[in-house]
């Protein structure tokens, strides 16, 4: 089974616009995000596009949603069900990337970055 992805729509360079409220279910919790939200996509650097195979706003597009969303919130979604430790947040991208399509490698080599670097990000 696939995630939806999101109707984003580019606004300036690097930067999204939901235009859809925009509603998943995923391990057990319904995750809503509402039109207007603005997040830059997947923040993987351009230098290391080709070596991961990935743009922003590729197949990880739903995934980097919704990890903007929880990592801009601490880990928090409304409406409350489940405060996310940035773990959990990342552990969430993983399996969502995965969930779309995204091949293991890649999807493997973005969650790695978000662990090794997404501390400096993660509002909790």
């Amino acid at each position: 089974m696939s995630i939806p992805q999101p109707d984003i729509r580019p606004i300036e360079d690097g930067k999204y616009r939901l235009a859809k409220n925009y509603r998943i279910k995923h391990s057990g919790y319904h995750f809503t995000l509402l039109a207007g939200f603005i997040h830059d996509g997947a923040s993987i650097p351009r230098i290391v596009w080709p070596i991961i195979g990935m743009t922003q706003d590729g197949l990880l597009r739903g995934a980097a949603l919704i990890h903007d969303a929880l990592y801009r919130n601490g880990g928090i979604m409304e409406p409350i069900e489940h405060v996310f430790t940035r773990k959990e947040s990342d552990r969430i991208f993983y399996s969502l990337m995965a969930e779309a399509g995204v091949k293991p490698r890649r999807a493997y080599l973005a969650y790695l970055g978000v662990r090794l670097f997404g501390y400096w990000s993660f509002k909790g």
